[in-house]
């Protein structure tokens, strides 16, 4: 018997992200989804849907992005209280996985929380020496 015959409750599903993998750095339609990136340096970004696309149903999407701020979102950043050491995410796109840096990254409910708009739920990931914001969004 598996785990999740003898302990229903017990067993958590991912689903996998799926796209084409493709590295993309246009800023306009990851500001139109997240308006605080409008003025942002640089960004290289992949995207998808969770699970599988031939799924019938409502979908899940996802993007990863590795962000250059502006300098009035890193005055932002600066100002939050409460960042914390962590390490990114191993579920980061393979795609995205190969730029992310060696660095000390911070994150915190409310570096977030910055980066949370509308319906798009995020994590985020900050590179003190780099200025770089390691993001992962998934939204409707």
């Amino acid at each position: 018997m598996t785990n999740m015959e003898t302990n229903p409750g017990s067993a958590e599903i991912k689903a996998a992200k799926t796209g084409d993998g493709k590295v993309r750095n246009e800023l306009t339609p990851i500001a139109a989804r997240f308006p605080m990136l409008k003025n942002a340096k640089s960004i290289q970004w992949t995207s998808g849907v969770m699970g599988d696309p031939a799924m019938p149903g409502p979908s899940l999407y996802w993007i990863d992005a590795v962000i250059r701020p502006d300098a009035g979102l890193l005055e932002k950043i600066g100002q939050l209280e409460g960042l914390a050491h962590a390490q990114p995410p191993g579920d980061t796109h393979p795609a995205i996985q190969r730029l992310i840096p060696e660095g000390r990254y911070q994150t915190s409910p409310e570096l977030d929380g910055l980066f949370t708009h509308g319906t798009w739920l995020c994590k985020a990931y900050f590179e003190t020496s780099q200025n770089l914001v390691l993001l992962l969004a998934k939204g409707p």
